[in-house]
Order: C-alpha cells, then structure tokens, then sequence
C-alpha cells in the first residue's frame, strides 16, 4: 500500500521494485490514511529498498518545505541567506531515516507548517519585519541543522534503527524543527491578519453599532468596584483554570466556559482579571461586559461590537463580513439569531482559511444576566456553536444563576468541569482568599491581634454572607439585604425637612431609573434641582451609591439595591426619623418606575427644547462633511451639554417605559417636540454619534397603545379601547363580532366587548410579548403566538378555564397562529421558517412544513377545506395541503410578504407586500389586481362578502373595492425591462414595450401614465412603429403568431403564423409592413393591417446565422439586416435580390439602422464598436469611438437633417454622437441599469431610453451644462468652479461642492439637469437650489421668528 503511494508519486522507485523486493528486510505498514503516516519495523540488516522507500516517505512528508524552498528562489533577496540553510536541512533529512510513529507525527506536523509557511510569505511580501525574522528562522535552522549533522559524522544513521536513545535525540531534533517553524508562521500569519486597516475605514464598518462601554478596558469600567482585578493570591485555581482553558489550541478544547454564581460573588472580579492576563500575555481577545447603568445592556449591541472587534483581530474575517455589510447594512439592528448568523457565523466559518494554524481567540461576555435579552443571546450563540459554525473561537460567558440560562448551559451540554458556580467554592479556599485579601487591604493590621480576631470569623461572615444572598431568604418577614437597605435609608433620610426627603428621593430615584451612568451635575439640570443640593444627597447615599472618581458618574454599588427600591413591598418599611413628632413613621422609598420614566420623559423634553437650537455647533458651512472640520469634537464638547446628549438618546426610552402615565400631556409634549424641534434633535444626535438611533427611539415613540374601532362604509371612529401598557401588535373580531381580541408587547392578551369597548378579561400567561391571537369560529377559544416561543390556546369564557394548552416546538418567535375551519387544528407560522400544524384537543403537533427559506410572517386555514396558506420574508407565497403537509402552489413576490389571507369563498389570496395589496386566484396561480398604499402595509383582510379588502399602514387604514376597477386599479409604471419606445407623431406622448407584458402610453411632458394594455404571455420579441400607433409581438419559439396591436385602442388588429423561430421584429417607415427576422439567418415581410404574409425571402442565401436586427429604407421596399455571423446585408424586397454585403464587424452585430434619407447605415457590434456605412457603394466611412466597455444596442439615427447624430444605448449610459463632427457626448441618466432602447423625438430635441429596470427616461437633447450632479452614493454636488491660486502664479484650482444628500430609493429617481421626466413604478423626483442657502450661506436658511 505504501509502496503504491510511493512509486505512483516517485517513479524511479519502480523500475527495480522486482529485484529489490528480493532483498527487503524492513517491513513498512500503513498506520493512517495519509501518505505521512507509516512505521517500520526494525531489522539487523538495511537494504537499497527500505532505505530509498524510508527516504522517498520523507521527500512526500516534507513536500510543503520543498514549496517553501521554491518561494525562497523566487525571492532572493529578501529570503537568499535561508536557501542554504534550508538545502542543508533538506539534505539532513534525505540521509535520515524516520523510524517510529513520533517520528512520522513530526514530519505530518512539519510539512503542514511548511505549507503555511509557503502560504503566508506569498501573502506578506518584503517588509522589514519578515526580513528580521527570516534572518533569525535562518540562525535558528543552522543550528539545528549543525547538531543533525555531527550526529551523522559520529555513524548515528547506522546505529539509528537499534538504539531507542539514538532514536530520541533524532526526534528530538525534528520537533526543534517543528517549533521553529510554528512560531514563525504565528508570527507572520498575526502579521497578516491585523493589517486591516483599510477594511475598518469602510463605512459600513465605521457605522456598525458597538457599545462604547463594553471592553474591559473602556475608562468607565476602572471607576467600580465590580470592575477591578482580583487581589493578588485569591482566587488562584479557578483563575488558573480558565487561563489552562483558555490557552488551549488543541481540537478537543471545549468552546465555552460558563462561570455562575450569587450577585457579589465575584463573577465580573474573575473575568476582568481573566481579560488583563491575556492582555498582557498578547493573547486574542475581545471582551464585552454588560451592565444595566451603561449601553452595553443592549444586547443587540453584543454581536456588532464583537464582530468589529474580531475584525481588528482578523483580516480573512473582515474581509467576509465587510460585503455582508454591505448587501445588508442594517443588519446591526436585526434580531439577534440574525446578527449571530449573518454577521458572526457566516463571516467567521467562510474566513477559516485563512486563520488555519492561528491561535484560537477568546471571547470573555460577562454579566450576560444584565443585558435586556442575554437568554436570546446566549440561546442563538450555543445554536452556532453546537453546530461547529463558530469553529475556531472561545467564549467565556459569566452570569448568575437564572432558570433560564442554567437551562441553555445544562442543554448544551457542558462538560462539567467547564461549569464554575462560585457560590459552590469550598469553604476553605474562601477563607484563605478572604485572609489574603483583608492582608491586602489592611496592610498595617497584618501582625495584629485584630486581623487574627477577624481572620478567625471568616466561617461566620461567609455563612451570614450566603444566607443574605440567597433568593428567598428570610428573617422573619423581612429579608436580610432588605433590612441592611432599610439602616442605610433611614440613616440617610435623617434629620431633613419633608419637603427635602421627596427631594432625596428624586435624586435616588433617577439614579435607578436613568438609563446610562450620569454625573451629579446632570441628574441636578434633569430634574431642575440645585447642585449642591443632588451633591449633599448622593454623599448622604455613600453606603449605596459609588461616584467613580475619573468620570463622576453616580452608580449603584450592587444590583440588588435597584431591585429593592422597585419593589413596592420590600421598599415601604417603618423607620425612626427624627424630624417627626413621632418616634418613627412609614419611609416609602418605593420608586413607580412608570410615574418617574414618565416624569424623566417630561424632563427630556424640557431639556431638548430649552437646548437644541439650528445649527447648534456653528458649523462654517452645510457642504463640509463633519469628518472634515479640524475641532469638531471641541465644538461638540462645548455646544451639546451632557444633559441635552442624555435627553436626546434617551428620551424615547423613557417615553416607552412610562406606559400610560399621564399619557395625554407627554403626547401633547411628543407632538410640540416633533413640531419645533425634531429636526435639530436629528443635527444633535449626528454630531455627538448618536445617529444610529435615531430610527429605533421614533419606532419607540410612535408605537401605538390603543385599540381603535371604525366604521368601514363612513370612516367614522366609532371607540377608543384604552388598556394596554405597550404597542398593540394583533387585532382580531370574533365571527359573530360581539367581541374582540387584541395582543400587546406588554406580554396580555384582553378581551373586549365590541359593542361597548368594556375590557371583560386579561389573559396573562406569556414571558415576552403576544405577536399573534386569532378567535376559533365558535367564539369560545383565543390561540396566541409569542416572542417566548410557545403558542397557547385559551378558553374565552372564564367559567371554562384560563390557559388550557401550551404548544411547543418553535425555536424563534411565533408571528401568525389561526384555526382551521373546524376548529380541530391550529397553524402557527414563525421567525424560525417554519410553519407548524397543532391537534387542539391534544396540543401535540400534527406536522411541520419546511420550505420557506425566512422568516413566516403570515398563515391562514381556507374556509373551505384543507389548505394552508403562509406569506414569507423570503419573498414567496405558499399554499399547502394541511392533511398531507404537501406544497401545492407557490407565488412569487418582489418583497417580504407581511400579511396573507384566504377570502370568504377560498377562491383568491389577499396578500400585503411592501406598499401593495395583491388579490392572487389560487387555482390559476395568477395575479388579479393590485392596489397601492402611500405607505407600507403590514396587515389585510377580506370582509365577509368578499367584496372588499381593508387594508393596514403606519399611516392609514384603507378599505379597497374589489370589484370596481377604477378604484382597484393604479397604473404605476413597468414591471419589467423595456424593449422598445418611440414617440407619437406629435411628439406628446411617449409608447414603450416591455417583457412584463405590457405596453404602456404615456405623456412626454408630465410623465403620467395615460394607458397601459396587455399583450400575449408568452410574445417576447417587440417592436414598434414610428409613430408608436402601432406594435407587434411574437413569442420566441417555433410556430408562434405575429401579432399587431393598435396602442391607441389597445386591441389585436391581426394575427399570422410565421413558420418559423423569430429573432427580432421591425416596422417600416410608413407602418405598412412588418419585417421578420428569422434563427435560421432569413427574413419575412408581412402587411401589418391585413395580417397577409407579402414575401418569404428564406429560401435566398445570406445570412448564416440568425438575424439580430432589421430596419427598412425610407421607400419602404430596401431593407438592411444584421446577423449573428457579424455581416450586414442591404435587400430589396421586390425581387430578394442581396444588394450588399458590409463586411467589417468581428462578432455579432447587435443593432442596425438606415438614416432619414438612406444614404448611410449604422451599425453596433459585441466587437463594441459602431461604424458608419455607405448605404450605395457598402465602404465603411468612418468608426465611432465608445465611451464605456459594453456593446451598443438600439442604435438609431436623429430626424434632424440638419444636425444629423446617431443615439446607442452602452451598458447603464446612452452614447451620442454629432455625425458632422463626430464628437461624443455620453448621458448617463442615474439610475438607469442595461439600457435596452433608445429613441429620438420627431424633432429630435428628444431621446428616450429603456431600461431593463423597467424606467423609462426622457433627456433633453441639447448642450445644457450641468449645474449639479449627483454621485453614485447620492450626494449632489455643485457644477465645478475654479478660482486662481496666487501660489501657483494664478493657476486655476478647480473646486466642486457638497449641496445635499438624497437615499437611493430618492436619487435613482431624480430629474437630474437635463433629465426631462422618468416613467417607472417608482415615479420620480425633483430638487430645486433656487432661492436655497447652501454651503457658507446656510444659517440664513432658519429665523426663529423672534
């Protein structure tokens, strides 16, 4: 077997195999499947064969330094003094015999390294670094090599094979190689991987949302004591049991490590110190540690700041998650199992690679039970890792206790010895840490009898500290922790007036409350008290509240104290307060988180509007980009308070958090904020960083609390159901309509009373919020689907019972849940893309359909049978048979499909898709009318006649007749490319003829659609006449009819059968004839009003290949083609009679066209040129010159006899040429993709083109300077200017200025100068700088009106 691998990869071993197979002593067998793996069995006696076969076995062991060599060759100069020593070392090995499986496990390990080796200095190049440590890999082998070869000298080859010892110095002389070699391939991969410089300036990049506060080296996390190392000689061996973990590279190491224990027990204390060591070590590391007084309690913030901080680490990953970004660049505000599967799984595992060999980085989250939703973290992180997608990285997860996350670990199936629950460390090295620590911290009590007293008390002090942390611990009725609060608060509390205790507990109350660590100057201008005031109360506090000593931020020392004064129970206690008559009153310290969020609300408010003005950083001009003025963040510092940036970030939390608290005067306080002030906000957040949030705090502030009922013929708001503390996200009436169900993020579900809006239940049950509720038909059961996975059923009437059945399965958040018409079965859809059938008497799921490839946003049962039908984020809709689970239709849409239902008869689907309400036929399978919003709908449903559809948006709820045509139907542009265009006559109107099967009129000069016709399915070759009267269609296969249509009347005027496989189709100048060309390279003329074929030119010999394009003379009976087999040819189609050949092109010929009085042909190729022919002698005039790579299509001539130009489309632009001069100009109408047609208008002031982006663009045809354009990433610059420069002897500096920024959906649709109208689906949009203050003059664009 080993010979066979051998002598198939040396050839020279085989030619004497006979004779030396005679002679062999040595037995060589396989002990692995690779070439490397071997083991010889000594002799007495060696021999020609086993020495060439132990040798040859080398050679393939060490191939990757042979590689390495052939790079050293090539690179000389810089790698020229290791040439030597490797040749040395190469020679070595081919006189040494590897003689034992430690032995053939070094070479392995060797010839990996090497091909890294080989690899990576390819990938590095020359700098002054490699060369330093080629130069000492250099040194390092001669020494090696040097100690080889003495052994050899002494006869040690000879004694090798009998003399185990002899054997050891071999080995180990080949690990040294081995050693050798790895760390200089760590060396130069690290090198490598963080030379990502250019990567982290990529905007997507820079923009991707990270916490500020999350590293263990942030300034902040220094300022506590929870965030400090631990004291020198405590906690030794679980710090060295992490640190062992941690520095193990080797495959079996377990990825996660999860260490537990009470509050206080030292979990962060351990990590922090975990962090510093492998800092100082230069280990790869990357830390986040959450905490609910900063931001890095946001947990979608936990995937975007490792992958930016794994993206310094690694070049390979970065550069896989940098075209992440930017196919999907809010993707670092999408759910979490989104972030950890798109932006750290995909990137990481497709980067392998390139880290092979590369240490393994560890990635330390502590305090995960203080982030907002650490369990849907920690639950998507242990999903990604179980199935080897994050291969090649650590995690170190701290957290206490909760159910939850115990649940997620112990499911995983961590090994137990990577579980460390502090709060189950044995006693005696808790003692002997506290005595160290006591030692530390009182040092000048060391030798005293006090710290032996005190030392001796550690049994005691550890039991009273376990019993005080223990959840449920009590002391009669009253918890320990709660009466050490309970002494703080009263001491404090003290001696002050009553108008000064609710002052003090104002300040407490906004330390709990806020949302990020604020100093004590902010919390005094938030609540409007005085300094020194908030000062002497929060040094009152001392024994619970920290004010860290390098930013003077006000926190909590310990978590639990938060929760003491949030519960309304343990934070109302009596107390002796010497103030009072009596010797003791009730202190109620109890914080209504609600009533003071909505207050700090009111604060915010005030704030931003006192605060926030126009221009607040006086920047010098609107055209420079904040990144390029010198003292920005000095005029930020300066300009943006500390309280107005806390009010501007965190207003909207607040808002959310207040719920229905004194909800009428903070709407009256939104709206005024909205009115006056928003979009100084919006320059405020931009300027201190804040942007990003922008989005998510309006999402906040506009969701909606109330349930509102309409009357659906009048509009008319009928009532107004006020109950719920959170958004609303599913209504429903029951079929009888006596009641209705609505859900909430606030985790209830009610029942309403639809005639008199009285709330008759609660159903409480849910851990997240209710996504989805539906009546079963018979009113008397509520299904509901949740963030918390489950789906639950519920009896309405309360005499039955609350919650009668949970149903689990889903791994993500259930969106939509409905009865079958029976009521027998439940569907539920989900984030986790499945939809999932449940028996409701049994609660066990029946089946479960998989083939959406995102996200379920909607299901629905027929009314009248078994099917299912589900809408998705991955842009389809799907029909199912519920008995079998069998997918029975599909339909395909062009967004995520939000909302989907079955009418009343089962016969059509009425789905919401972006703005679009579309009505399908479910057994046809086709589109039936569609109707558009203003703005997105996220909901739809039929009413119970089925005669109209009610429609759901942010904005608006609309209610659409679906029989009356008028109102259902909105023209809005193709669908898809457009093929054709011409003007009419009179140059007024605009025809074009698209793929998407429709022709569309419209008018030239407002861009309004004026009619649109359907012509056949199939047809897919398309012309028009000149004046655009007239059009004909015919399908691209054998035996299809020709059509023509009347686009004025939109019908069929005649229709024939052809014979043949049409290629492309042209009118002639009077309309009176069609021509045909054919695939089989010939032609046929057919009258276009009669539908009678006139002549059939196939059987004349020309063309070899299929004609690409035809166009008629101005007499109407001479004909020019062009075809596939690059020649052009000139007919008359009297006779048939070939008049020309035009000989030139080298590959196909795209387009052809005859000008206004036929005396010259264009023509446009793949070669990607256009040329200039004689119509009568067939010479080449001349060759236009392309502006741009892409072959010309569509080519036409101007009407203009005396400005003759000819037009090309040319990839995204449309090329001009002036035929008398021959100059060029190039139009590139942004937004334009694959211009397909281009046509001039009868004045040829005109030229229309088509897209195969289905737009339709007008452009005025004249030399109009620009005087703004706008870039490929929606900025609009002034037309350039220059101005001289007396440095360089008045030399012009030519210059060009930012005026505005517009979106892509905005910028890809803008009448740019020249650019008269666009026709397409998304309409089009103007500016105008008229009478506008930009660049210096800006500040006159805002009066305050004082």
């Amino acid at each position: 077997m080993l010979r066979h691998r051998l002598t198939k990869r040396f050839p020279s071993l085989g030619s004497r195999k006979d004779r030396e197979r005679e002679n062999a002593t040595a037995s060589v067998s396989d002990i692995g499947s690779g070439s490397h793996g071997i083991r010889l069995v000594p002799s007495s006696r060696y021999t020609t064969i086993s020495r060439r076969l132990l040798v040859s076995a080398i050679h393939v062991g060490l191939n990757g330094l042979h590689e390495a060599l052939k790079v050293v060759n090539e690179a000389a100069d810089v790698f020229g003094p290791l040439k030597s020593v490797i040749g040395g070392l190469l020679a070595c090995i081919e006189r040494t015999l590897a003689n034992h499986e430690e032995m053939a496990r070094l070479i392995k390990t060797i010839d990996h390294l090497a091909s890294l080796v080989t690899v990576r200095l390819e990938r590095l190049g020359a700098t002054n670094a490699s060369r330093k440590r080629m130069l000492k890999l250099e040194s390092d082998l001669k020494n090696i090599v040097k100690n080889i070869e003495d052994l050899q000298a002494r006869g040690f080859v000879v004694r090798l094979a009998e003399n185990s010892v002899d054997a050891e110095k071999l080995v180990g002389a080949y690990q040294q190689i081995k050693d050798v070699l790895n760390a200089f391939q760590l060396e130069v991969g690290l090198e490598i991987e963080r030379n990502v410089q250019d990567l982290l300036n990529e905007v997507v990049i820079r923009d991707l949302r990270r916490s500020r506060d999350a590293s263990f080296r942030a300034a902040i996390k220094t300022d506590t004591l929870s965030r400090g190392p631990c004291t020198a000689g405590t906690r030794v061996e679980i710090l060295d049991k992490i640190m062992a973990w941690a520095r193990a590279d080797d495959a079996d190491s377990p990825p996660v490590f999860w260490l537990t224990g009470l509050a206080g027990t030292g979990k962060t204390t351990i990590a922090y110190t975990i962090c510093e060591r492998m800092w100082t070590e230069n280990k790869l590391l990357v830390s986040f540690f959450c905490s609910r007084q900063l931001d890095s309690k946001d947990s979608r913030l936990i995937v975007p700041t490792i992958c930016r901080n794994l993206a310094e680490l690694f070049r390979s990953y970065a550069t896989k998650l940098v075209p992440v970004l930017k196919g999907d660049s809010v993707l670092g505000e999408a759910r979490i199992h989104e972030q950890i599967d798109k932006l750290l799984a995909g990137p990481w595992s497709a980067s392998r690679p390139g880290r092979d060999g590369l240490p393994v980085p560890v990635v330390v989250i502590d305090a995960l039970d203080e982030s907002d939703d650490g369990v849907e973290f920690l639950k998507s992180l242990l999903r990604v890792v179980g199935d080897k997608s994050l291969r090649g990285i650590k995690f170190l997860v701290t957290s206490r206790a909760q159910p939850e996350i115990v649940d997620l670990c112990h499911s995983f199936q961590l090994p137990a010895d990577m579980i460390c629950c502090l709060h189950e460390v044995p006693l005696v090295d808790v003692q002997d840490d506290i005595a160290q620590f006591l030692a530390d911290k009182l040092p000048e009590l060391r030798d005293t009898d006090e710290f032996t007293q005190l030392s001796r008390r550690t049994d005691e002090q550890q039991a009273k500290l376990r019993k005080l942390l223990k959840p449920g611990a009590t002391s009669g009725s009253t918890l320990l922790l709660d009466q050490l609060y309970e002494q703080v608060l009263s001491t404090a509390f003290d001696e002050e007036d009553e108008d000064f205790l609710h002052t003090r507990l104002d300040i407490l109350h906004a330390v709990v409350c806020t949302q990020e660590l604020i100093s004590i100057p902010v919390i005094a201008q938030l609540l409007g008290l005085n300094e020194d005031t908030t000062k002497t109360c929060v040094d009152s506090l001392h024994s619970v509240l920290y004010v860290t000593p390098l930013d003077h931020l006000v926190s909590c020392y310990h978590a639990s104290f938060p929760e003491f004064i949030l519960d309304a129970q343990r934070s109302r206690f009596t107390a002796p307060l010497s103030f009072t008559k009596a010797k003791s009153r009730e202190l109620e310290v109890f914080c209504d988180k609600p009533v003071f969020d909505a207050r700090l609300t009111d604060c915010c408010f005030r704030i931003m509007t006192s605060e926030l003005q126009f221009n607040i950083c006086n920047l010098p001009s609107s055209s420079t980009l904040d990144c390029h003025v010198d003292n920005l963040r000095e005029l930020v510092q300066t300009n943006i308070s500390p309280v107005l940036r806390y009010a501007a970030r965190h207003w909207g939390e607040h808002l959310l958090a207040a719920g229905r608290t004194d909800r009428s005067s903070l709407h009256d306080k939104l709206k005024a904020f909205l009115t006056d002030v928003f979009l100084f906000w919006l320059e405020a957040m931009n300027l201190i960083g804040s942007k990003s949030l922008c989005f998510p705090l309006l999402r906040l502030a506009v969701g909606g609390w109330n349930l509102k009922i309409w009357d659906s013929t009048t509009g008319e708001l009928l009532q107004e159901l006020v109950g719920h503390t959170k958004w609303i996200t599913s209504v429903s009436f029951s079929d009888d309509g006596t009641y209705i169900i609505s859900a909430s993020a606030d985790m209830s579900i009610r029942i309403w009373d639809a005639s008199t809006g009285k709330q008759l239940r609660k159903l409480l049950g849910h851990t997240k919020g209710v996504l989805a509720i539906a009546f079963s038909h018979d009113t008397q059961y509520i299904v509901s689907g949740s963030e918390d996975l489950s789906v639950r059923i519920w009896a309405r009437d309360p005499k039955v019972g609350n919650q009668l059945k949970q149903l689990d399965g889903h791994i993500d958040g259930v969106r939509s849940v409905a009865f079958s018409h029976d009521d027998m079965q439940v569907v539920s859809g989900s984030y986790d893309m499945s939809v999932r059938i449940w028996d409701v008497k049994t609660g066990q799921q029946v089946r479960e359909l998989l083939s959406h490839t995102k996200e379920v946003w909607s299901v629905a049962f027929s009314p009248c049978g078994p099917q299912i039908v589900s809408g998705s984020a991955d842009n389809s809709i799907r029909i199912w048979d519920a008995s079998t689970g069998k997918e029975l239709k599909q339909f395909s849409t062009t967004s995520t499909v939000i909302s989907v239902v079955f009418s009343p008869d089962g016969q059509n689907i009425v789905s919401a898709v972006g703005c679009s309400i579309q009505i399908w036929d479910v057994m046809k399978g086709e589109l039936l009318n569609e109707f558009t919003s203003s703005s997105h709908v996220c909901s739809v449903m039929f009413s119970h006649d089925g005669t109209r559809v009610v429609s759901a948006s942010n904005t608006s709820i609309r209610v659409w007749d679906t029989m009356t045509s008028e109102q259902s139907k909105k023209l809005k542009g193709h669908t898809g490319p457009v093929q054709c265009l011409a003007f009419s006559s009179d140059g007024k109107q605009v025809i074009s003829a698209s793929l998407d099967k429709t022709i569309q009129v419209w008018d030239a000069v407002t861009g309004r659609q004026l009619k649109e016709f359907n012509y056949t399915l199939e047809d897919s070759i398309l012309a028009l006449s000149s004046d655009g009267a007239l059009a004909c269609s015919v399908a691209a296969k054998y035996g299809s009819p020709l059509k023509v249509w009347d686009t004025a009347a939109g019908k069929l005027l005649t229709e024939q059968y052809i014979g043949g496989e049409v290629t492309c189709l042209s009118f002639s100048p009077d309309s009176t004839h069609v021509i045909a060309g054919l695939h089989t390279g010939s032609l046929i003329i057919s009258d276009s009003r009669m539908g009678e074929q006139l002549r059939d030119l196939r059987d004349l010999r020309g063309h070899t290949e299929s004609i690409t394009s035809v166009a008629f003379f101005p007499n109407s009976f001479e004909l020019v083609s062009g075809s596939r087999d690059g020649s052009i040819r000139t007919w008359d189609t009297r006779n048939g009679e070939n008049i020309q050949v035009l000989a030139g092109h080298t590959r196909s010929v795209t387009s052809v066209a005859v000008s206004g009085g036929g005396e010259q042909i264009v023509s446009g190729s793949k070669d990607k040129s256009v040329v200039v022919w004689d119509a009568k002698t067939g010479e080449c005039l001349y060759s236009l010159a392309l502006l741009c790579i892409g072959s010309p299509v569509s080519i036409t001539f101007s009407p203009r006899v005396e400005h003759p130009q000819i037009a090309a489309g040319l990839g995204d632009d449309v090329a001009v040429w002036d035929m008398t001069t021959r100059e060029k100009k190039l139009l590139r109408p942004r937004g334009h993709s694959n211009v397909r047609s281009v046509a001039f208008s009868p004045d040829g002031t005109l030229i229309v083109s088509g897209s195969g982006d289905g737009s339709v663009r007008v452009r005025r045809n004249i030399e109009d300077p620009e005087s703004w354009h706008v870039d490929k990433e929606g900025w609009i610059w002034s037309a350039e200017d220059y101005e001289s420069d007396s440095r360089w002897y008045g030399a012009r500096v030519y210059y060009s200025h930012r005026l505005m920024w517009l979106s892509p959906e905005r910028h890809l649709s803008l009448l740019t100068p020249g650019v008269a109208m666009i026709m397409s689906q998304k309409g089009y949009s103007t500016v105008s700088f008229d009478d506008c203050h930009i660049g210096t003059d800006w500040h006159k664009c805002y009066h305050d009106g004082s």
